[in-house]
């Protein structure tokens, strides 16, 4: 409640209404412009931040843990946090594509995990506000931070900014909303979502995906259910009724790791929740089948960058007062 007073000086109680936010931006981390050539191939990465993953022209195909799905124009991939993600370049022509990650929670943020959208109208307007914001600053094919450093020593500018991506993301939640309940699209009917969870690549149903998006599906569930223990390639493959050569061959394809490799990616995902949600590294250990703490802790250290006791403590480590956000490449800690 608040107190007022009225013209006869009379006290006046004002009721108050609180406003939830549904999404709420804690940081950002990267964000820029780029053009890709044909045959291109990003390798890959996960981190426990958000990334969005627009294609403004072009084909592009994105692997997103299990999911295989073609972008062209207008459409948006959310990759959600510890998502191990990359990309490749399809066909002959030009791409370019707008990547922005940040850090965020809030209701609304659930919404768009494995989420593909095509922009409606007012949503690509939104967004090329956002990049407009940056476009001074942005150098194509860049990792820009010195751009976002430079937005952010103008406070009221960053915080337009902030609003305009929050805006963004509340536009695709509540997208993925009406496609869950058979509504229309925001802004018009060009808008769609065209990925929901666990579902085919985006624009096709399952029975028309190729046999080989299905058998790395497949593969990447199985390994799931089976992170507990350590399956060779031989039986994950034979689990999926295909040779081990024509799986590995896949993984290469659309992971760009080996079949073993990916796994080892999906058990340190694994345990960086386990640790996140207070599990100590010996029952991170144990859980996911390793040979003791101390092996566990050198993998985990090897591949992430840090190690299990200290992702454990906050899930982000300070450094130099600054925050340092697990991140992991192909190769290991980027």
């Amino acid at each position: 409640m608040y107190l007022g007073q009225n013209f006869k000086k009379e006290a006046v109680m004002y009721e108050a209404f609180s406003a939830e936010k549904c999404v709420e931006l804690n940081c950002f981390v990267t964000a820029f412009l780029a053009d890709y050539g044909r045959d291109y191939q990003f390798e890959g990465e996960m981190h426990d931040f958000w990334e969005v993953f627009c294609v403004l022209e072009g084909d592009v195909c994105v692997s997103a843990d299990e999911r295989i799905v073609h972008l062209t124009g207008d459409d948006v991939i959310f990759h959600k946090p510890m998502e191990l993600h990359r990309f490749q370049i399809e066909h002959d022509r030009p791409v370019s594509v707008f990547i922005m990650s940040f850090d965020a929670h809030g209701p609304a943020m659930k919404q768009l995990e494995n989420c593909v959208l095509r922009l409606s109208r007012e949503q690509k307007e939104n967004l090329l506000r956002v990049i407009s914001f940056l476009r001074g600053t942005l150098k194509p094919g860049g990792t820009c931070p010195a751009g976002l450093a430079a937005l952010e020593k103008n406070a009221l500018g960053f915080q337009q900014f902030s609003c305009l991506v929050e805006l963004f993301l509340l536009s695709a939640a509540e997208e993925r909303n009406r496609a869950a309940a058979g509504g229309p699209g925001i802004g018009g009917e060009d808008g769609a979502v065209l990925g929901e969870k666990d579902g085919p690549a985006a624009g096709e149903e399952q029975d028309s995906a190729p046999p080989e998006t299905l058998v790395y599906r497949t593969a990447v569930q199985m390994m799931e259910k089976r992170v507990g223990e350590w399956p060779s390639v031989a039986q994950i493959a034979r689990d999926c009724h295909v040779s081990a050569s024509y799986l590995k061959n896949i993984f290469r394809k659309y992971a760009g790791l080996g079949v073993h490799r990916y796994f080892l990616k999906t058990k340190i995902i694994r345990a960086s929740r386990m640790l996140k949600e207070g599990r100590t590294v010996a029952e991170t250990a144990a859980a996911l089948a390793f040979s003791s703490p101390n092996y566990f802790s050198v993998v985990y250290k090897r591949e992430a960058g840090v190690t299990p006791t200290e992702y454990r403590r906050a899930g982000r480590l300070k450094a130099n007062g600054a925050e340092v956000e697990l991140h992991v490449s192909k190769e290991g800690r980027a």
